[in-house]
């Protein structure tokens, strides 16, 4: 889901604001730096970024098909979409921990409840980005390493989530593909954040936070 009103970036030092405006530089961050990095106040600091468990009860029987299955790590041979299995009171657990990634983090919103907590965290400027479709589409002509994955509202969960198979399958469909980095605890929810991603090409390549400079 990308957006097209308005997004705010929140600044903790002058000298990144006045780069920003000035020279159109900005600094991009990593999955993993947000999990341990001396920048950031413990506001902003989440030491299990990117990772999160689903677990899927079955308390009645059901008819399954080898595909629905994929989202809790089974292989399947053949073709998965005809390999069908008969599951009763059965608990399935998914743990996530996803690969690095390039992060541009955002917040959907300027309300008094947005300013507070911002300034709680030690933000001290914000930035109106008044296109974001443009400006990340800009920023990403300088990744020649990575893909744009778009910009996306992180959801708001405990990251140990229980659900049932059956009564919650469409969000149990929507959590298993959902990137890692989009999941945040309640305790960061006034933080109202988008964020953009950037996968790298290749699988295990070594991340460090970027400056980049739309052009």
């Amino acid at each position: 889901m990308n957006f097209i009103y308005p997004l705010f970036k929140f600044l903790n030092r002058k000298k990144y604001s006045e780069k920003f405006l000035n020279e159109g530089s900005i600094k991009i961050g990593t999955l993993y730096e947000y999990r341990n990095c001396e920048e950031y106040t413990k506001k902003v600091l989440d030491e299990k970024e990117g990772q999160f468990e689903i677990t899927a009860i079955i308390d009645s029987e059901e008819d399954m098909i080898g595909k629905d299955l994929s989202g809790f790590g089974f292989y399947m041979m053949g073709k998965p979409e005809k390999n069908k299995f008969r599951f009763r009171n059965i608990t399935f657990n998914s743990n996530r921990n996803d690969p690095n990634c390039y992060i541009y983090s955002t917040s959907a919103a300027f309300t008094t409840n947005v300013l507070k907590q911002a300034i709680d965290d030690g933000y001290i400027s914000c930035v109106m980005i008044h296109e974001p479709f443009s400006f990340f589409s800009r920023v990403s002509e300088n990744f020649q390493d990575s893909d744009f994955m778009g910009y996306h509202p992180c959801i708001y969960v405990d990251r140990k989530i229980e659900l049932n198979y059956k009564s919650d399958s469409e969000r149990l469909d929507l959590l298993s593909k959902l990137p890692g980095a989009l999941i945040k605890p309640p305790d960061y929810k006034n933080q109202i954040e988008v964020r953009a991603i950037w996968k790298p090409k290749k699988q295990h390549q070594l991340l460090s936070p970027l400056r980049k400079a739309k052009k």
